[in-house]
């Protein structure tokens, strides 16, 4: 990885990292800056909740009424108050001034009579006028004897009133002037006028009909408590932050390093290198990058391929077309050179003949003449042929015959240039072959490949015809025992203009057409053709269609 790229994914990975550790920091400071009041809050609304529940109780066992909703009611008021709590239970006497009956940590539970007020609610549908409820034991201290206590309690204790203020003064006269009725609630937060006292949370709930039941929880508690939590908390995320810093650089390093993966192997896909996959584990968006880049590379490597396929298949014919315009360029050479040869011979000779009294010499000219004038036409009527076949003007004319008839009738047209060269004919047929194509066409396949065989024989030598069955084809071969051709000119042998005989004369009258049409009227029947060089010789062939005949 070069260092461009190493700045790039460590960039990423700090950045990652950083932006991990200010979303911890700031949960910090947030916590340090807001979180005293958001716990003084939560715990408040927690001590608030906590004194309906207690006051709910309360007046569900003050309405109960019988001794064993007594005891309980005391359970749940002893309990709350080791929670924190100060209960009291008072009166207002007929001058208006608060009674206390009962008060936390004095534990001080008045007497009460039949007629006093605080009086259990009897069992209803029953007549409750002869029983009297039996009041729970009396603790020895009454209520309004401060004294008795030394003023210790009144001194250290903060549920209690200060020194200077009466139990009126203690409650507060807003609350006083304001008393629920039975069943109602008042609920406030009051400041004492100590600051150094804090303020505390009040529930005054109306127990019956002159009967009040008064809950306080302090505030400062509630303060303390936050502060500790916030302090609490906050050593606990800076311990976190500082212990999972390396956890989450490395978890930052982990979740980099796929990427850096995918970019290695993107490099080496944009270097042409497709040894290299990404991994496709997981299941997340970097897992589907993964599968998507893998598919990219595949596809890229294949249509690469199939470029360069296309490509060499392009130079090849680039190659072969300029091998073929080579060979155009050297044949206009050789025709020009052949076509002025017998001209010149022509016009020459016509000439002599006008002062030539020798009958004999006239012959002979004559004949030079004529000789001259069928090499001309022939040579022009074989590049029409080929011209013909090319462009596609000469269409196939399908029709039925016996291949036999046709081997037979080259054999007997070239009997002359056969018997010149002192060659032999060798025929094996094998039976009689029916074949679909076009007669003159085949004929002229023949004829040529017959041509050549004889052209190109060795003095003396054999010409072999056969003809092999290949299930519905068969194959047609003409052999020579003529020199092997070159293994390069073997893949051009059948071009046009194409002369594998370099040291020909002009008696061989090879101008490399005749294979040309060879190859031009197999490849418009869509048979297979082909020459190749054997032990003893050179051999030609082509395939056609056999047909079945009925009887």
């Amino acid at each position: 990885m070069n260092s461009t790229s190493k700045r790039f994914w460590g960039g990423i990975r700090r950045r990652l990292f950083a932006v991990i550790l200010i979303i911890l920091l700031l949960n910090i400071l947030l916590l340090v800056v807001l979180g005293s009041g958001l716990f003084r809050r939560f715990y408040e609304n927690s001590k608030v909740r906590e004194l309906n529940e207690t006051a709910d109780a309360v007046q569900e066992k003050y309405n109960q009424g019988d001794q064993q909703s007594w005891e309980e009611l005391y359970e749940d008021i002893f309990s709350i108050e080791n929670r924190n709590v100060v209960v009291s239970i008072f009166s207002l006497g007929e001058d208006g001034e608060p009674s206390v009956l009962y008060h936390s940590k004095m534990r001080n539970i008045a007497m009460l009579d039949k007629g006093d007020d605080f009086v259990p609610p009897q069992d209803n549908g029953e007549d409750q006028s002869d029983q009297q409820q039996e009041p729970p034991p009396k603790e020895e201290n009454p209520a309004g004897k401060d004294d008795q206590d030394g003023g210790q309690n009144k001194g250290n204790n903060q549920f209690f009133p200060p020194p200077e203020l009466s139990f009126r003064s203690y409650i507060g006269r807003d609350i006083l002037d304001n008393l629920p009725q039975p069943g109602e609630r008042l609920i406030n937060t009051i400041q004492w006028k100590d600051q150094d006292r804090g303020g505390r949370i009040v529930l005054v709930s109306g127990l019956d009909e002159n009967l009040y039941l008064f809950i306080e929880t302090p505030t400062e508690y509630i303060q303390s408590v936050a502060d500790m939590a916030v302090q609490y908390s906050a050593a606990l995320s800076i311990g976190i932050l500082l212990l999972g810093a390396v956890g989450i650089y490395y978890v930052a390093g982990r979740f980099t390093r796929p990427i850096r993966e995918i970019e290695t192997v993107a490099n080496q896909i944009s270097n042409m290198d497709f040894s290299r996959t990404c991994p496709e584990t997981g299941g997340d968006e970097l897992t589907a990058l993964s599968v998507s880049i893998n598919n990219m590379s595949r596809q890229l490597q294949e249509n690469i391929g199939r470029m360069m396929e296309a490509n060499r298949v392009l130079q090849q014919d680039l190659e072969r077309q300029q091998e073929t315009d080579r060979m155009r360029r050297q044949f206009m050479s050789d025709v020009s050179h052949d076509f002025k040869t017998p001209l010149t011979l022509i016009v020459s000779y016509a000439e002599a003949i006008r002062g030539c009294q020798d009958r004999e010499q006239l012959e002979e000219y004559c004949r030079i003449i004529q000789d001259e004038g069928n090499r001309l036409s022939q040579m022009v009527g074989r590049l029409l042929r080929l011209s013909r076949l090319e462009s596609g003007m000469d269409k196939l004319e399908l029709s039925v015959f016996c291949l036999n008839d046709v081997l037979d009738d080259a054999v007997k047209t070239y009997r002359l240039p056969l018997e010149q060269k002192n060659m032999t004919v060798t025929r094996d047929y094998g039976g009689e072959s029916v074949v679909q194509a076009d007669y003159q066409k085949i004929r002229q396949v023949v004829s040529n490949l017959v041509e050549n065989a004889i052209k190109y024989g060795a003095e003396g030598g054999e010409v072999r015809i056969s003809v092999h069955p290949m299930g519905d084809r068969c194959r047609v071969e003409v052999w020579n025992n003529g020199s092997h051709i070159s293994q390069e000119a073997l893949p051009r042998i059948f071009d046009s203009f194409y002369r594998g005989d370099k040291a020909r004369d002009r008696s061989s009258q090879s101008y490399g057409l005749g294979l040309a049409i060879v190859k031009t009227i197999m490849e418009l029947h869509g048979e297979q053709y082909g020459v190749e060089n054997i032990s003893d010789g050179v051999s030609f062939w082509f395939c056609l269609p056999v047909v079945e005949l009925e009887d």
